[in-house]
């Protein structure tokens, strides 16, 4: 009589493939018994039991020692600290989603309105922002901070600060990424560049075709807002809402353009 589950079985039940069961068992998690009568391996309730709690530990990203050592060698005071672990590693990914989901809610319901608001000058406010310019060279200081940003891209936006000096030779001028300041301070980014809350204006641009994005683009849009607002920012800065195609294979970029006021 079987005594235990098939090595397909246990893959099928558990979703996982035969070498990393073969690895859970040359590194000692798991010890199947070998069926005399056909040489097959069988994992009975011990292995079950075990790779319940070693994928649970995998979840909460604990390496295979770290597993092997709280299945076979933790005491009581190590189960309560690694709980605790357990505990504070939850509630970070419970207010990480929370602010994913604070960030994409909002990029979202922008989205949404941002064709009928294509052109149309609009006058709003904007939170305090957070700009991390692009660098191409391990050697400057911004360079790790553009990493982390790299890292974290759910949160960031791509973005241009145009100023007068930037005349659009260079493509990357002004280039950078931006989110909100709270989303900076909690990804823990410091280095880059805090633009204050403030009240502004702005439009929505449709830029149609695979063309990069420089200064002259936003041009009209400048000389407009003077006229409008003599008093709004020099600087325009600029918000990469989404790229995407449409329905006849036209390549379209909307993009927020605006100045403080």
């Amino acid at each position: 009589m079987r005594r235990g589950y098939s090595t397909k079985e246990i893959c099928e039940i558990f979703n996982i493939g035969r070498e990393t069961l073969r690895h859970y068992e040359n590194v000692g998690l798991i010890h199947p018994e070998i069926n005399p009568q056909n040489g097959y391996r069988e994992y009975g309730y011990w292995d079950v039991g075990v790779l319940v709690d070693a994928l649970k530990f995998r979840k909460a990203d604990y390496s295979l020692n770290q597993i092997k050592k709280a299945l076979y060698e933790i005491d009581y005071s190590e189960i309560l600290d690694s709980l605790e672990k357990q505990h504070e590693y939850f509630v970070d990914q419970l207010i990480r989603y929370r602010m994913l989901d604070d960030k994409i809610s909002f990029d979202l319901k922008y989205l949404k309105h941002a064709k009928e608001d294509i052109n149309k000058v609009i006058e709003g406010h904007m939170n305090e922002m957070f700009y991390v310019p692009y660098v191409n060279s391990s050697n400057e200081k911004l360079y790790t901070a553009m990493k982390q940003v790299f890292e974290e891209s759910f949160f960031f936006s791509t973005a241009w600060i145009m100023r007068e000096e930037y005349k659009g030779a260079n493509l990357l001028e002004g280039l950078g990424f931006a989110t909100e300041k709270k989303y900076a301070d909690y990804l823990g980014i410091k280095c880059g560049i805090t633009l204050p809350e403030a009240d502004v204006v702005g439009t929505v641009l449709d830029l149609a075709g695979h063309v990069p994005v420089t200064k002259k683009m936003f041009d009209d849009f400048e000389v407009d807002i003077m006229n409008k607002y003599p008093t709004a920012s020099q600087e325009t800065y600029v918000l990469l809402m989404s790229r995407f195609f449409d329905k006849d294979q036209t390549f379209h970029q909307y993009i927020y353009v605006y100045k403080t006021l």
